[in-house]
């Protein structure tokens, strides 16, 4: 019995001697009793004492500084200069959306100027991206020849120049109501376009519209402007206008004049102040393209007197600060053809050994991109909005390859300036009258392009990536010439 008695007594000493952590599992309870003498918690989940919260609760003295990722504050006028430049840089998004693809709406929508014969224009109809349908958008006015196929798309509305009237139709493309409103004195002939069957060409800057026509007195070709409120006004042009103002070009505050005299002249009006200025230091017979960066960079070619041609530029801050001097970047005895950019790139065409060789330009300096086997030509259609036409980051083109006198459509690839030929169904070719910025659109992923149908006429083709199919347009054609 002794030898039980001293063991029992043994087996607690051992135990409390011993230096070890003490785990707990499970419900522990203090039974009402107060736990003390704990230390200062070190880690996320330790325990606090009620001293250590007060001390810490009440340290905070009121002040921003005694604070953890404190906001960034500003001063008033910080902010009255950061909104006057998010609205600048808001127009300039918007200008640029205008500009890249004025013509499909909010609605996901786009109006297309339809025909049965593809030459005679027959009416407008609203093709909707969503379901590919097509409707005919009932206006009031009589389908005749008098009623231009080429319309603007502004503030929602369709505009298209009625020529019996004299009036600019404002179209609502979802009910067919119709508004006339009337043209000032002296355009009894307006002409929107170079031809019949031609797009209007207009462009949006500060919620205005500002587009050409034509006033008879006297005769020549003027710009006007059209606002929210459909007053029209007339913009000055400072001279005759030519195709190289297709569209209106504007450059910040500038609208951008191209003459059709020889030598040519480049006026830039400031639409604020109305002052003019005319672009020094080029001596080119005829100007032939334009083209602007996102930078708002201005690049123009044209002619010489003695045949060559050459290439220039006006820099956004020269023309900001009012230097309207031009910058020659080059001389060739080729042609700078399709003169066209993408934002960062410009882009131009040179024949070179019979072959239409595609460059591009950034900061000065040009390279040469290279032309799959047996093509000898590579054109970046961009018409008429001298943007280039793209496509999840690669840009359209056009290629002909002479050994199998076939001209196809391809997407080049500017990470890895590879050529991809983009699959068109049996009897589909490209079309004869090329692609324009009217005719070229990306949607929901999908990119959509017009073509040649043999035996019918000019169709919407849809690719989504790797198939090529027709768009139904209820056996209509597009125009052969037009949006």
């Amino acid at each position: 019995m002794k030898k039980i008695i001293f063991l029992l007594t043994i087996f607690p000493i051992l135990a409390i001697g011993q230096d070890s952590d003490i785990q707990l599992n499970g419900t522990i309870s203090a039974e009402n009793n107060p736990i003390k003498n704990i230390a200062n918690p070190t880690e996320a989940q330790d325990a606090a004492t009620k001293n250590y919260v007060d001390t810490n609760l009440n340290s905070f003295s009121g002040s921003y500084n005694d604070l953890t990722d404190t906001p960034t504050l500003y001063t008033q006028s910080e902010i009255d200069a950061l909104i006057s430049e998010l609205k600048q840089q808001v127009t300039a998004l918007s200008d640029k959306v205008d500009a890249l693809h004025p013509e499909v709406n909010s609605q996901n929508s786009l109006p297309l100027a339809l025909s049965e014969n593809g030459y005679e224009f027959s009416d407008f109809y609203l093709f909707d991206f969503n379901d590919n349908s097509l409707s005919l958008i009932n206006t009031s006015f009589t389908t005749t020849d008098s009623y231009r196929s080429g319309f603007a798309l502004y503030n929602e509305y369709m505009y298209a120049y009625d020529n019996t009237s004299n009036n600019l139709l404002k179209i609502n493309p979802y009910n067919g109501s119709t508004t006339s409103i009337p043209l000032p004195v002296g355009y009894e002939n307006a002409i929107f376009g170079y031809n019949t069957y031609n797009s209007m060409q207009y462009s949006v800057h500060e919620g205005d519209m500002y587009f050409f026509t034509a006033n008879t007195m006297p005769m020549g070709t003027r710009m006007l402007k059209i606002n929210t409120q459909d007053e029209i006004s007339e913009i000055e042009s400072d001279g005759s206008i030519t195709s190289g103002n297709s569209p209106p070009i504007l450059i910040g505050d500038y609208i951008v004049f191209i003459s059709s005299n020889s030598p040519t002249t480049i006026t830039f009006k400031n639409l604020n102040t109305g002052v003019s200025n005319t672009v020094t230091n080029h001596d080119l017979k005829f100007v032939n393209y334009n083209t602007i960066t996102d930078n708002g960079d201005f690049y123009f070619t044209g002619q010489m007197q003695d045949n060559s041609y050459k290439l220039y530029s006006l820099s956004n801050s020269n023309i900001a600060s009012g230097d309207f001097s031009a910058t020659k970047l080059y001389s060739d005895t080729n042609s700078f053809d399709i003169l066209t950019t993408d934002g960062t790139n410009v882009y131009y065409r040179k024949r070179i050994n019979n072959i239409y060789t595609t460059f591009a330009l950034n900061n000065g300096v040009e390279r040469m991109l290279p032309i799959p086997e047996n093509v000898t030509a590579v054109s970046f259609y961009s018409f008429p909005y001298s943007r280039v036409n793209q496509y999840n980051g690669k840009i359209f083109a056009e290629l002909y390859n002479p050994t199998l006198n076939k001209s196809y459509y391809a997407f080049y690839d500017p990470s890895d300036e590879t050529y991809s030929e983009i699959p068109l169904p049996e009897n589909y070719f490209t079309s004869y009258n090329y692609t324009t910025g009217f005719s070229t659109f990306t949607y929901n992923n999908n990119f959509y392009f017009r073509a040649y149908k043999s035996g019918f006429g000019q169709v919407i083709l849809k690719y989504n990536g790797t198939i090529t199919t027709e768009i139904g347009l209820n056996g209509l054609q597009l125009l052969q010439s037009g949006p």
